[in-house]
């Protein structure tokens, strides 16, 4: 299911003693897409660093990529775009898994591992563009991410770290590749991910979740999403030299920023007379 929603948009401005309402009308875009129809080439485009060949097929209910050759980096992005600026990130990603296609077995991702995130264009590998999201099992300089994840942006440097870090944690990585739940969001106040169905480095059921405020890593929503209009939701796993990552649902909604209300007079801050005096 794909579907582009127009909505209204209050931009306000405030001033002493005056303040100014427009309305802005924009699509929000809405992917919910549970691979069960036979029809993913409708919503989503192979990505991938082109060193190998990634093949994309939908099978018994869910998407299965194939990356073969060494390092072999690819995926699928959204055919359609979306505005982070407009509607925020919200995205879900439900993994079935990371397999090697010769024998079955769990697999481990190499090199910059693999990503679920968002990314500012979809007609080129992911690294060589802006991008927002969590790297598993992938490089510890670049990504934080060696012994279980990292949540990072601007991960297009090359050999070098990505532009922001903002969290990582060590998870088991037999658990990881069994399956888990990824849901990551982000607006104009903060970020937040919940990762589900992992465990811990001592094997305890764990659901690792965080948030926070972009200000607190020295940055801004601004800074890290640009004012790009046409971001996409995509995942990518690299190989070495075979793997195939499978996901039973992928899907991205509008986020509702939590605006701040430091006085708990249930007026913006934004917005408030009294915060421009």
């Amino acid at each position: 299911f794909i579907a582009s929603m127009k909505s209204t948009n209050l931009l306000r401005t405030g001033a002493v003693g005056l303040m100014t309402f427009t309305t802005s009308m924009f699509a929000q875009l809405v992917i919910d897409d549970s691979f069960d129809d036979g029809d993913w080439e409708s919503t989503w485009i192979v990505q991938h660093n082109a060193v190998g060949s990634t093949t994309v097929e939908e099978s018994g209910g869910d998407l299965v990529m194939l990356n073969q050759g060494t390092n072999q980096n690819g995926g699928v992005a959204s055919i359609e775009s979306f505005a982070p600026t407009e509607q925020g990130v919200q995205a879900t990603f439900v993994l079935k898994g990371v397999f090697s296609p010769d024998t079955g077995d769990l697999a481990r991702p190499t090199a910059n591992g693999l990503f679920m995130g968002v990314v500012a264009n979809n007609g080129a590998f992911y690294r060589a563009s802006n991008n927002f999201g969590l790297a598993f099992f992938g490089n510890e300089n670049r990504t934080a991410s060696a012994a279980g994840y990292g949540l990072i942006a601007g991960d297009r440097n090359g050999g070098t770290p990505s532009d922001h870090f903002f969290d990582d944690e060590d998870i088991d990585l037999e658990s990881f590749a069994d399956g888990c739940t990824v849901n990551i969001t982000a607006d104009v106040e903060g970020w937040s991910y919940k990762i589900s169905d992992v465990l811990d480095l001592d094997l305890n059921d764990v659901t690792f979740e965080n948030s926070g405020k972009w200000a607190d890593t020295g940055t801004s929503f601004e800074a890290v999403f640009g004012d790009d209009p046409e971001w996409h939701i995509f995942v990518s796993c690299q190989s070495g030299p075979s793997t195939e990552h499978v996901y039973e649902s992928i899907s991205l909604s509008p986020k509702e920023a939590e605006l701040s209300d430091s006085d708990g007079d249930g007026i913006e801050d934004g917005v408030e007379d009294s915060n421009f005096n």
